[in-house]
């Protein structure tokens, strides 16, 4: 590749793993700085009927039917978030809502990391470690809080985990073989863990469609496997659960449609009109030059249009089913996902351009800088229109309401919970939240921050498969990492730098290198003529 910066020239792995390491670290670092400063001990609102009264105490008193598990949850089947809960249960011996916490964020940090990892490929190693910044910054602010402030939030990245990974797997594996199937078991498991799962086998079959139609694949059997897909999707979406009570919560008519669908295809960017196409330009053109240079299937570009259109699905089917509060924080960790592909293919962009002879680079890097000042503005404007106020106002929210369910646990009083202003109990019903609370097995494995009684808890901890062994482990595990947030996060920086100085490292010994076999390619100077 002529004329790239020598940063392009040298071997990146070192510097690539220490940025994404640092990413990893920055990312972690401020969600659990999040949890720490803002985090409750109560847990909220869905969690008492999803978790505590129908996954929890049947499991305490021996029995959990299959149903509970695959069951319907609003429009969901979250059945990898009850495993998951399930699992937390047994190694915390309690209910911990701020180790679930802990847990969502390494998991929506792996999830992430796997994308980029799976993405490398694709551009120039300096773009590497601009995407991890990018990443870092994005997922470091507080986005999606009311996915970081809650326990039961985890469905929201298994599904991008599943999903990310189902999709790298149909785009470059043949149809009907062993990989294939793992697309399409993972693509069940992302179903049961967010009905958006079911958008994977649908935006599969359409990558494979073009695959098609670019001459990549050939034949019946590639043909036959982008119907299955497309059907397999189709089912699973005629299979998410209709809710009666949620139907205010749809569009009404096509205006509110398309206007829910603007504002969503323009986050960050405030909406208008031109705002997602603008948003999405590097996206549409990395398709449009894929499909020109009929590129191979080993290359991760299809694995990046395939995540953009699955990005692009789910604000397609939220503008319906959500467009009313579509703009609600937890969306915004899978929407998030559309912006940092978009940067993915602008990045590939240049680099292709860069090693396109007779092209000025300079237009290029005009066109993707006016790009990231708008995504910029957008992600500043967006990070301080609300989030500060949604994360503060969440954090006072859950100390009332510890106290009051606190003072509940201790009285019994439903004073402490009834005709209270909204929010300030953690559930929508008094009496059905009185009712959970005085389950006997409820009670026993609250947090002690609500309730101590030491006899209940080692009662239900005596259920338990592990019979509580490593609930002291889980307690130090959960006070120590919310308080490492801060220093976790700087910690990412500090690697960043040394990133940074491994660059001039390598840079410097690929110069002298360079150097050296100038002098050895030049031809040895004449020897002087004494005659």
């Amino acid at each position: 590749m002529q004329g790239l910066d020598a940063a392009d020239d040298y071997p990146e792995g070192p510097r690539w793993w220490l940025a994404l390491a640092a990413c990893v670290l920055v990312i972690v670092g401020a969600k659990l700085t999040l949890i720490w400063v803002y985090g409750s001990s109560v847990p909220y609102w869905d969690q008492w009927d999803a978790e505590a009264a129908l996954l929890y105490r049947p499991y305490l008193d021996g029995h959990v039917p299959l149903s509970t598990f695959i069951g319907a949850h609003n429009e969901h089947r979250i059945l990898t978030s009850r495993l998951l809960a399930l699992g937390e249960l047994e190694f915390a011996g309690r209910w911990d809502p701020i180790l679930q916490m802990c847990v969502n964020a390494l998991l929506h940090t792996i999830a992430v990391v796997t994308l980029m990892a799976l993405l490398r490929r694709l551009v120039s190693a300096g773009a590497a470690i601009a995407l991890t910044v990018f990443a870092a910054i994005l997922l470091a602010i507080p986005f999606g809080w009311e996915n970081a402030l809650a326990g039961f939030q985890s469905q929201f990245n298994f599904v991008l985990l599943f999903s990310t990974i189902a999709l790298a797997l149909f785009a470059r594996t043949a149809a009907f073989s062993p990989l294939w199937g793992g697309g399409i078991a993972l693509s069940l498991l992302g179903y049961f863990s967010l009905s958006a799962g079911g958008c994977t086998p649908v935006v599969a079959s359409v990558i494979v469609a073009m695959q098609l139609l670019a001459g990549q694949r050939a034949g019946l059997r590639e043909w036959a496997g982008a119907a299955v897909l497309l059907v397999f999707g189709g089912v699973l979406l005629a299979l998410v659960p209709t809710i009666p009570d949620h139907a205010p919560l749809k569009a009404q008519s096509l205006a509110q449609y398309l206007s829910a669908l603007q504002l969503i295809a323009s986050w960050p960017m405030p909406s208008a009109p031109f705002a997602p196409l603008l948003l999405n330009a590097p996206l549409l053109w990395l398709f449009i030059r894929v499909m020109q240079e009929k590129r191979p299937l080993r290359d991760p570009a299809w694995l990046c249009i395939a995540i953009g259109g699955w990005v692009a699905m789910q604000a397609v089917t939220l503008a319906y089913g959500r467009a009313v509060g579509i703009e609600a924080s937890r969306y915004l960790d899978l929407i998030s996902v559309g912006v940092l592909m978009n940067f993915v293919a602008l990045a590939a962009l240049l680099k292709d351009r860069a090693a396109t002879v007779g092209l000025p680079r300079q237009s290029g890097l005009g066109l993707a800088g006016v790009w990231l000042v708008a995504v910029a503005l957008g992600i500043g404007h967006m990070a301080m229109k609300a989030t500060p106020v949604n994360v503060v106002t969440r954090g006072e929210q859950g100390k009332v309401q510890a106290e009051n369910v606190r003072q509940y646990l201790a009285t019994g009083d439903m004073a402490h919970l009834k005709d209270k202003p909204f929010l300030q109990v953690p559930y929508p019903n008094a009496e059905r939240l009185a009712s959970i609370l005085n389950m006997p097995e409820i009670r026993g494995i609250l947090p002690p921050e609500l309730v101590d009684d030491p006899a209940a808890r080692a009662a239900m901890q005596a259920r338990l498969s592990s019979g509580g062994m490593f609930a002291p482990l889980a307690w130090k595990i959960r006070t120590f990492l919310p308080k490492a947030g801060p220093y976790i996060g700087f910690a990412g920086i500090a690697l960043y730098f040394l990133a940074g100085l491994a660059g001039c490292l390598l840079a410097t010994r690929s110069e002298r290198a360079q150097g050296a076999a100038s002098e050895a390619a030049a031809p040895a100077p004449a020897a002087p003529n004494l005659a």
